[in-house]
């Protein structure tokens, strides 16, 4: 038995020793559900730890094992776990019931708020998830050009439809038609020049569909004047740019990634903090795309006609969701976003300092509050950069760190929140200094190809 296999013995032997509560359930699980899970991204060995509550920047499990969170469900909790201010406003919209088969007030504030916040959305449809809105805009946006092509990059995550699953992205599936698959393209990130060629050999592109940075991919952050090239191309050649910023809206600032870097998208998509850690999304757009794909035809009788993309669901526009949505956005303040930025720079930076001062080759990439730690020397410029990082040794850090009180989002981007204290901070940074410490005599391990996504 070499010394990585031991170590990891003895990282999961402490584990297993603090989570008896947590294993029982995943054996229980596991005979009902699929590997005990509903929710790939959150599977991981041994097993999860089953949580219990949430408060602020702390999430205990239900063996009474408190932890500082850096996952805040993938970034969909901006303001931290049950925020005050977000409990009250669900809490009272709890007494007037719930689904209730008719529109509702909420809708329409919530609509007019996003409206005024992000730059492109001019209408709004709200949906339950960000895979249906990214389902529902592409079809749209087909719709819309009469074109089937859509084009994305390499290492993008979009959700789970099958327009958005294909080799080179985080996410692929078996049981995606071939026909389907040859109507999605997929050009590397970060490089203009091949959308350029693309666009330019290929006339039946309807939309181009791009996240401002790969989030589920690595956290590979683009050149700083990528989007705005990005947006040039498709302009100047005719094609749609949906921009999907599920998780950069309400994250990277009030009005998201087009805000800070003044790019207008075709049409937005808007998912996890615009329903204040509730279920929910948005397909947002120009007045011009969303009457015409999704308004119900005008007429003089009582005859409804049919959208050219109806959307409908029985969950759209959940009230509870509503009120959690709009007790979060009018939370968000300039200073919120200085402080969630902060606190992740300086973890990230702390992280760094302890890798180097152990001789170990690591990378941080951050965008605004997300960050990820990778093993490896190379920049995180592209997919391929993550591919050949040691995936095996984060995903020992993410247990070690588990055993020493810090639970990281298992694999994947990190995020903070304003909840986040710089106290939480300095006690993470030791909880590194030691993990670290833990699994460095690891041998470099032969990476692996699998990608969790979110």
């Amino acid at each position: 038995m070499g010394v990585a296999s031991r170590d990891s013995d003895s990282l999961v032997d402490l584990f297993s020793r603090r989570s008896p509560k947590s294993r029982s359930y995943h054996e229980r699980a596991s005979k009902v559900i699929p590997s005990g899970s509903n929710r790939a991204v959150l599977f991981y060995r041994p097993y999860p730890v089953y949580s219990k509550r949430a408060k602020g920047s702390r999430i205990w499990d239900v063996d009474g094992v408190e932890r500082i969170d850096y996952c805040f469900n993938y970034s969909s909790l901006v303001l931290g776990h049950a925020n005050p201010a977000v409990i009250a406003a669900v809490e009272a919209e709890l007494e007037n019931g719930l689904a209730r088969g008719q529109p509702t007030t909420l809708e329409v504030e919530l609509a007019e708020m996003v409206t005024r916040m992000i730059p492109s959305a001019e209408m709004v449809k709200l949906t339950v998830t960000g895979t249906e809105a990214v389902m529902n805009a592409t079809r749209s946006a087909r719709a819309y050009t009469k074109k089937d092509d859509i084009v994305l990059f390499e290492g993008a995550y979009h959700g789970s439809s099958d327009t958005v699953s294909a080799n080179g992205l985080s996410f692929h599936s078996y049981g995606v038609p071939e026909d389907t698959q040859r109507h999605t393209v997929v050009v590397p990130f970060n490089d203009p020049d091949a959308l350029q060629r693309t666009l330019s050999d290929n006339r039946n592109v309807a939309a181009v569909l791009m996240e401002p940075f790969l989030a589920s991919g690595g956290t590979v952050v683009p050149d700083e004047d990528f989007a705005k090239v990005v947006r040039e191309v498709t302009e100047r050649m005719g094609v749609l740019l949906i921009l999907d910023e599920i998780i950069t809206g309400f994250r990277i600032g009030r009005g998201g990634w087009q805000e800070k870097y003044r790019i207008k998208p075709d049409m937005t998509l808007l998912g996890k903090n615009v329903a204040g850690g509730m279920p929910g999304a948005a397909v947002c757009g120009s007045k011009e795309i969303m009457e015409d794909v999704y308004a119900f035809p005008e007429s003089e009788s009582l005859e409804l006609g049919r959208p050219k993309t109806p959307l409908s669901g029985t969950y759209n526009a959940f009230p509870l969701s509503l009120a959690a949505g709009l007790a979060t956005l009018r939370q968000l303040s300039s200073e919120v976003f200085e402080k969630i930025d902060g606190t992740a720079s300086s973890l990230a930076k702390g992280f760094m300092k302890i890798a180097g001062d152990l001789g170990i080759n690591a990378r941080t990439p951050r965008a605004g509050s997300i960050f990820q730690f990778h093993f490896t020397k190379k920049d995180i410029v592209d997919a391929k950069a993550v591919r050949v990082a040691d995936a095996e040794m984060r995903r020992r850090l993410d247990l070690a760190l588990l055993n020493g009180g810090v639970y990281l989002s298992p694999g994947h981007f990190c995020c903070t929140s304003s909840a986040t204290t710089n106290a939480d901070v300095k006690e993470t940074i030791n909880s590194i200094e030691k993990a670290l410490d833990q699994v460095r005599p690891v041998a470099r391990a032969v990476p692996t190809s699998a990608r969790q996504f979110s």
